[in-house]
Formats: C-alpha cells, sequence, structure tokens
C-alpha cells in the first residue's frame, strides 16, 4: 500500500469511493437480475400450477353437463316403459316404433344440439340395443357389450357414471377414425332394478373449447393422461416425449435442448385423468428481456453519475487543501506574506481561517523578535532554515505558543498548542482505532480552539470514566458530532450554552452521550433521521445539511463494528439533544491482533 500514500488526496478519494458506490450498484444489478430470474421461474411454475388446475375445473364442468345428458332416460317416461318391457317379446311393428323413437330422440336431444357428442348407445338388460351416430361408423356385429371392461365397470358402479378413455378401441367398431371417451351409466327403477345402460361417446371437441377459452398461447401444450399415463388428448405435438408421470398437485421445471419447460399438473377427482399444463420459458420471459436490458443501461448509467460525481466531489474538496497546501510549503520555505481565500465554511475553511491567523501572528512575532535581538533572530532563523524537516510546521507551532507565552498572548499560545495537536493527531493517526484517552485529548484540544475563538458562551463538560480509557474508539469519533451540536444546537448562543461529553462502560459495549442545552430537533425531524441512521446505505449528506456529521460517524461505525452499533439521537429532557454513541470494547490485545490483520 505504499503507492496509495504517495498518491494525492483526490485520487485517494477516487479509488477509495468509487468502488464504494460502483460495487454495490453492480451487485445490486446483478443480485436484483438473478431474484427476478428466480421470481419469474417461481411464477411461471405457479402459472403452469395454476392452470393445470383451471383447465380441470372447467373440464370438470364440462363433464358434469355430459353426466346430466346421461340421466336423459329419467325424464322420458316412454323410454323407461320400453326399457321396463325387457324379456317381453315385441311385435316387429313395435320394435320398429321404438327404435324410431329412439333415433328421434337421440338425435334431437343429444347429437344435433352438440357437436361433440358422436354416438349414443342405450342397452336393455334383455339385450336389445338402440343406437344413433352423427357419423358414419360400421358396428362390428359379433361384439359382446355385457363382456366388456366398460360394462363390467359401469355394473359395479351401480348407478354412477363411468369414464372410458379411448373407448373407440374396445371392438365396437370395425373402424371408427376418431379418438374418442365414453361415459356409460346403468339405469335403473324406482325400485332399484337395473333396466338398462345408456352409453354416449364423445369427441374432445369440448376439451378443445375449453383450452380455446382460456388462451395458453401457441407454444405452449396441454395433454390428458389416464391413470396408467397414457396420452389420452393432446392439443398440440409440442414435449411430448418429455412427459412423465407427475404426483398429484406437483409441477416440475425440466431442461431440454437448451430449453426450460415449466410443467403443472392435476388430477380430476372426477375421472381420475393427469391434466399435464406445459409452458415454455421463451413465452414467459420474452418481456423479461426488455427488463433486462433496463436494468444494464440504468447500471451503466448509475456508475457513470457516480463516478463523473464522485470526481467533481472530490475535486471541490481536495481543491482547497491544495491551495492550503502550497501556502504551507511557502510557509515552510520561510515566506510568511501569504493569502489563502478560502471561501468554504466547513471545518477546511475554519482551519484555513486559523492558518492565516497563525501565519499573521508568526509575522507579527517575528517582527518583534528582530526588534528585541535581531542578531539572536537571524541566528535562529538561519538555524532553521538548516533544519526543515517534516514536522517544521508542529515545531513552528511550538515555538509560537512560547513566544506568545513570554509575551503574555495566553489565548495564542493556548489555541496554538491545540492546533498543534490537532494537526499532529489528524495527520499521524492512521490506525482503524486508536487510544480512547488520546481521542478524549484531541477533544479537549478541539474545544479549547472552539473556546478561544468564540468566548465563553459555551461551557464544556467531560464526564467519562476513567476506567474506560484504556480502550480503544474509532478516530475522530466524535469531533463531528460535538462540531454538529455547536453549529446547529448551540448556534447564536451568547451565554448559559452547555455541552456535556459522557461515556462509561454498559456490558460488554461503551456507551457515549453528546448532551447539548441547545434550540432542540423537532419530534417530525427527529424520528427522520432515526429513521434514516438505522437503514442500511443511508447517504451521508442529507439535504439542509444538518446530519452530515452524524450519518458519516454512524456509518463508519457500522462498518468497523457492525449494525448493532452506530449513532442515535434523543430528546434532552430541559431542552436540547442528546447524541448517543454505542461502540463495542476493544481491549489492547484485540487491536494488537487487529492491526496485524
Amino acid at each position: 500500500m505504499s503507492w496509495f500514500k504517495r498518491i494525492s488526496i483526490k485520487k485517494k478519494l477516487l479509488v477509495a469511493y468509487l468502488p464504494l458506490i460502483i460495487l454495490p450498484v453492480v451487485v445490486i444489478s446483478i443480485a436484483s437480475y438473478a431474484l427476478f430470474t428466480y421470481k419469474m421461474a417461481e411464477a411461471s411454475q405457479l402459472l403452469a400450477e395454476q392452470n393445470a388446475k383451471e383447465i380441470n375445473r372447467h373440464l370438470e364442468t364440462y363433464l358434469d353437463e355430459l353426466e346430466r345428458l346421461s340421466l336423459f332416460p329419467y325424464f322420458h317416461s316412454n323410454v323407461m316403459d320400453v326399457l321396463r318391457r325387457s324379456g317381453q317379446s315385441d311385435s316387429p311393428e313395435q320394435m320398429y316404433q321404438e327404435y324410431k323413437m329412439f333415433d328421434d330422440m337421440f338425435g334431437n336431444i343429444m347429437l344435433n344440439p352438440r357437436q361433440d357428442l358422436l354416438n349414443v348407445f342405450l342397452y336393455r338388460s334383455d339385450g336389445t340395443r338402440y343406437f344413433n351416430s352423427r357419423v358414419n361408423v360400421t358396428l362390428n356385429g359379433d361384439y359382446d357389450w355385457k363382456a366388456s371392461e366398460w360394462y363390467k365397470r359401469t355394473t359395479e358402479a351401480n348407478g354412477s357414471v363411468v369414464y372410458t378413455p379411448n373407448a373407440g378401441r374396445d371392438g365396437r367398431f370395425i373402424k371408427l377414425p376418431y379418438d374418442i371417451f365414453s361415459i356409460s351409466r346403468q339405469i335403473k327403477t324406482e325400485s332399484g332394478k337395473a333396466v338398462g345402460t345408456i352409453l354416449i361417446d364423445a369427441n374432445f371437441q369440448g376439451v378443445e373449447d375449453v383450452l380455446r377459452d382460456i388462451g395458453l398461447g401457441p407454444n405452449s401444450n396441454v395433454v390428458l393422461k389416464n391413470s396408467q399415463g397414457t396420452i389420452l388428448y393432446a392439443q398440440n405435438k409440442l414435449f411430448l416425449n418429455l412427459l412423465s408421470p407427475q404426483k398429484k398437485g406437483e409441477g416440475t421445471k425440466i431442461n431440454a435442448n437448451g430449453k426450460t419447460l415449466f410443467i403443472g399438473s392435476d388430477i380430476s377427482h372426477k375421472t381420475g385423468w393427469t391434466t399435464d399444463v406445459v409452458i415454455p420459458s421463451a413465452s414467459i420471459y420474452q418481456t423479461f428481456i426488455s427488463i433486462r436490458q433496463v436494468i444494464l443501461w440504468l447500471s451503466a448509467i448509475f456508475c457513470t453519475i457516480a463516478v463523473v460525481v464522485t470526481y467533481l466531489l472530490s475535486g471541490s474538496i481536495t481543491r482547497p487543501i491544495r491551495e492550503m497546501h502550497r501556502m504551507m510549503k511557502k510557509v515552510v520555505s520561510g515566506n510568511y506574506d501569504v493569502e489563502l481565500k478560502l471561501t468554504s465554511q466547513d471545518e477546511i475553511g475554519s482551519l484555513g481561517n486559523a492558518f492565516m491567523k497563525m501565519t499573521s501572528q508568526i509575522r507579527e512575532l517575528i517582527h518583534e523578535v528582530y526588534e528585541f535581538d535581531i542578531r539572536q533572530k537571524e541566528a535562529e532563523l538561519n538555524n532553521l532554515k538548516m533544519q526543515i524537516r517534516p514536522h517544521f510546521l508542529y515545531n513552528t507551532l511550538e515555538a509560537i505558543r512560547s513566544l506568545a507565552d513570554l509575551n503574555d498572548n495566553h489565548e495564542v499560545a493556548r489555541m496554538t498548542s491545540s492546533l498543534g495537536s490537532i494537526l499532529r493527531y489528524s495527520i499521524k493517526t492512521h490506525q482503524k482505532l486508536v487510544p480512547l484517552d488520546t481521542e478524549v485529548e484531541y477533544i479537549r484540544q478541539y474545544l479549547n480552539i472552539h473556546q478561544i475563538m468564540n468566548g465563553d458562551a459555551v461551557h464544556f463538560e467531560f464526564d467519562i470514566d476513567s476506567g474506560i480509557l484504556r480502550y480503544y474508539s474509532l478516530p475522530l469519533l466524535f469531533q463531528p458530532l460535538i462540531e454538529n451540536a455547536l453549529q446547529h444546537g448551540l448556534y447564536g448562543t451568547r451565554s448559559g450554552g452547555h455541552l456535556r461529553i459522557s461515556g462509561q462502560r454498559d456490558g460488554d459495549d461503551l456507551h457515549f452521550m453528546i448532551v447539548d442545552n441547545g434550540t432542540g430537533i423537532p419530534s417530525s425531524r427527529l424520528e427522520e433521521m432515526n429513521q434514516k441512521l438505522t437503514e442500511p446505505g443511508v447517504p451521508a449528506v442529507e439535504q439542509d445539511g444538518q446530519g452530515i456529521g452524524l450519518c458519516n460517524v454512524n456509518r463508519r461505525v457500522k462498518i468497523i463494528f457492525g449494525e448493532n452499533y452506530g449513532v442515535t439521537i434523543s430528546v434532552n429532557p430541559i431542552g436540547g439533544t442528546i447524541v448517543h454513541v454505542r461502540i463495542p470494547i476493544v481491549s489492547v490485545h484485540q487491536e494488537s491482533l487487529k492491526m496485524h490483520e
């Protein structure tokens, strides 16, 4: 990391903050893409399963209509009369009338109004068969319907409806170029005596009408299978070789030939048949492609904005520092006739003003020393020029303090001494953690300067348990919070201002409070600030500038110590504000380990 020490502050800010800005954008974009893909897959699977259930529900409604049609003999007394005459010998004329009646009845009531019904059979118990069809079929004269599987199952059902898939393959027809299924029911009298059986053949036109109403799209497929997994009907021939028996209510996702298919499956309680709905991911993800492009473009735009804003912000921060550094180099070289023009009102502006005051007083003191003993001062200046070191500024501040004491200018001496301590602490502190007593001493020096510059309008009080001074804390932890209290809470106070800094141990933590009796913060604003302090990734700058120090310190604490620590704000019961800071206890041994890592 030696290269990092050699580069400018502006480049350090860019190196430090650009990854912190760009990396979250990239991570969030990737995570959003992955999460969206996962949620889309989850929703697609759920959609396939819901479609399967919806189709089954509509199919069962359709089958309910067919079941009601199978009850038609019960609603026609002349039909029941014919069935009750089972075993009686009918005259040819009577048989002709019966066949004609059933032929007309089957056609008018069932076949003609519906395109999905093909054949109707009515078998009387004595073996008499009544039949009508809306298509040209040839019946098998040797067919023994009483020995058929469908008849056995219908008899066992004892009056309940029975569904028979692939009904055209049981030998009733010599040739039937249609895929059909049958509905059969045993007909009984009021006494419960079986007098006949009705058998209705239907094609899958009704099923296609149901699927057309659902509207799954051209790239999807719906497949009906019996309990053995045999395909009874398929909307098209897509993906048929990829289907396997599914458990009740289950769906699955499969990958085949580079395509992802979502399969929803549901079993009908009425027929025992399984409905499989197959939806390819391409038809669902089509709209997601544009969303993905939007995410990528937004990420690129945000990263570009982040780079530009960070570059401009780092320039605005380091520009006065560079100007001050240029002036300091002149001072180090012995030129005290410098003029530093800084328009900022922040810490850098205050430091620049203090620097200008310092250089002005240096000029005055040097002039006085020349007047008192010109030769001695020349020797001292020559010696000083010969011994310019990196610590020149600290030594100069110490010389100013001594000269100010000699001239009874105690405020300048105190201010110079405090400023030297602050500069030494700020510049030399490169560690993540510093001893707490050193941090407290830094605060004392900072408040000394403030008191010299602003008088006794604010009284400062330290109430820190001496037993915790051996622990470690973040460097520059309290100064932004104290400065925030002075600039906002106690701003404009002419007298009676009070600022107390307290600290004590609380279990395995250290609890610090910065208490002022200033103007305070409105409750709505206080609640908003606390809410933002608890949110991850809270911005470092508030709209009105009041929370800059709070947010920065809070973010530093959370980054180093975790989300359980940080800054909170509460109301001072006697007026003003209390800022709470909670950090874990870090001992000397723990600090050495941290530094070693």
